[in-house]
């Protein structure tokens, strides 16, 4: 569910999306959400719960931007892909999504050039391989441990 919010109090959003995966796209409009919504107390929860969430997202990531720095921020985020998208193969974990450098950085609202840096890092310190262009972890323990030593900023 997206766009709730918007839905709900007539904004347009200035948001684009694309799937990462073959998606079905279900629309609604304002007033049968609203009609929703009034008929069925479980709708309204499940609104305010998913706006929630978001809220509490958002509110962790500008926590986690403000704190940390570029290289845990790269780590951090082949750590969570590897969790969502990842299959155990030959002892590594291939990331079974085509991540580029320039998605990388505008997830994480890093330069690109410093993303670059930062992968080429990971290579020479065999944390990460590309196998036919997915990222693969070579060692999740050892990305999880070099996580932990790039620590927050200030450290």
């Amino acid at each position: 569910m997206f766009l709730e919010s918007n839905l709900l109090l007539n904004h347009p959003s200035a948001v684009y999306f694309q799937t990462l995966l073959p998606s079905e796209l279900i629309r609604i409009t304002q007033a049968n959400l609203s009609k929703a919504m009034a008929a069925d107390y479980e709708i309204t929860l499940d609104i305010v719960g998913s706006i929630s969430h978001k809220y509490y997202s958002a509110m962790d990531q500008v926590r986690e931007n403000y704190n940390h720095n570029a290289t845990w921020k790269v780590y951090n985020m082949l750590l969570i892909l590897a969790e969502n998208f990842g299959t155990c193969r030959d002892n590594r974990i291939m990331i079974n999504l085509k991540v580029s450098q320039q998605m990388l950085s505008n997830l994480l609202g890093i330069n690109r050039i410093t993303t670059v840096k930062i992968i080429k890092e990971m290579k020479d310190l065999e944390l990460i391989e590309q196998v036919n262009g997915f990222y693969c972890i070579r060692d999740i323990k050892k990305l999880r441990h070099y996580k932990q030593l790039a620590g927050a900023v200030g450290e």
